[in-house]
């Protein structure tokens, strides 16, 4: 594109610097160990009055200084972060404010000053196309503000199904955040290698999270419309591809895990362990199928609480009781490894045998197809 420019930019860090010899005497590593794995030698920790808004301000300020820039000038404020102060009003919004600014968009949103005090709107660029593309629209799908309405029955079960799940979100980080605190006493290679084989879980759940997805859409299609044959069909393929799926996954990096691992460490005690854990996870990734698409199937018919309530008794704190319990027993990996199939089977047990209940009482006195 013509007519572009870079002016001016800015940086600002925190006031608190931890070096790798700082952080050796926090955990058991060293500043070789962490310099040649990651490259890293310092990191900069937030104060209490500081972070991403303070940050950013700081950095605009410094770029404007060195651009010959007032705040006033500026005609867009645009941030882009993962870890906001808050998320309302938006950090550009906040940022707006500190540089004093008078005829900026923060975001896309415009700024209105009232009273002598400020007023941001935050809205996304996108979402304003969208709506006037829906406003413009003549087909079935068009969107008309002045017929918009909150229908009870409709809010409350788009509540009753959505709100568990988030708790189930929830309480799964926290699960998996005291799980990673645990691995702090078994050394620094096997944390190493538990990252490294994040990314692996991350495949994994993206292809299972897919299939939870379609026997949600296909199982609720198919209520709606009464076809109950279709219901147990949507449910038993669904529930074979994802189970298939991940078999096939977890068996391939049993097999190419070595290779893998190498794109993200070249420690051979990190590969080594992160073999450990390929082999001893790789085959059990298929047997979460059973607890998962489960649970997607009871969504999808409108049963949300129970199976959250079941996952959180089975996914969440039966992991907590075994890390105190079972894993302070015996302080080995394979003890904290076995978490996982064990709370997978017994989440999956409760799930179906409350899905058979459900399609029993609700599900078989349909019509056939």
């Amino acid at each position: 594109m013509t007519g572009l420019e870079i002016l001016g930019t800015g940086r600002c860090l925190p006031r608190r610097c931890v070096t790798n010899d700082d952080m050796a005497r926090m955990v058991d590593t060293s500043d070789e160990w962490i310099s040649t794995r990651t490259g890293i030698r310092q990191r900069y920790f937030c104060g209490e009055d500081e972070g991403v808004v303070s940050l950013s301000t700081g950095a605009a300020r410094k770029a404007l200084e060195k651009a010959g820039v007032s705040a006033d000038q500026l005609g867009l404020i645009l941030t882009a972060t993962f870890t906001p102060d808050s998320f309302t009003p938006s950090v550009a919004c906040q940022v707006h404010e500190a540089l004093g600014c008078t005829a900026a968009f923060a975001e896309g949103g415009k700024q209105k000053q009232r009273g002598g005090g400020g007023m941001s709107a935050k809205m996304s660029p996108s979402a304003v196309l969208v709506i006037h593309a829906l406003m413009k629209s003549k087909d079935m799908y068009c969107l008309r503000p002045k017929a918009i309405r909150f229908h009870k029955f409709l809010l409350l079960s788009i509540i009753t199904i959505g709100l568990p799940a988030g708790i189930q979100s929830v309480m799964y980080n926290l699960s998996n955040m005291i799980i990673q605190t645990s691995l702090n006493d078994l050394g620094t290679s096997t944390m190493a290698a538990y990252t490294a084989f994040g990314k692996i879980d991350a495949i994994y759940w993206m292809i299972s999270g897919a299939f939870s997805v379609a026997i949600t859409t296909f199982i609720g299609q198919n209520y709606g419309a009464g076809k109950k044959e279709r219901i147990w069909k949507s449910y038993l393929y669904s529930l074979a591809y994802a189970f298939g799926s991940g078999l096939i996954l977890g068996v391939s990096m049993v097999f190419f895990g070595t290779s893998f691992l190498r794109l993200f460490t070249s420690d051979p005690a990190v590969i080594e362990a992160g073999m450990y854990r390929v082999t001893f996870m790789g085959v059990f990734f298929g047997f979460s199928a059973f607890m998962d698409c489960t649970i997607a199937a009871s969504r999808a018919i409108g049963k949300s609480l129970v199976p959250t309530v079941i996952v959180l008794l089975g996914a969440c704190v039966f992991r907590i009781v075994w890390i105190y319990t079972i894993f302070a027993y015996f302080r080995t990996v394979p003890s904290l490894y076995l978490l996982y199939i064990f709370s997978w089977s017994i989440t999956a047990c409760a799930e179906i045998i409350y899905f058979i209940r459900v399609y029993k009482k609700h599900i078989s006195p349909l019509c056939s197809d």
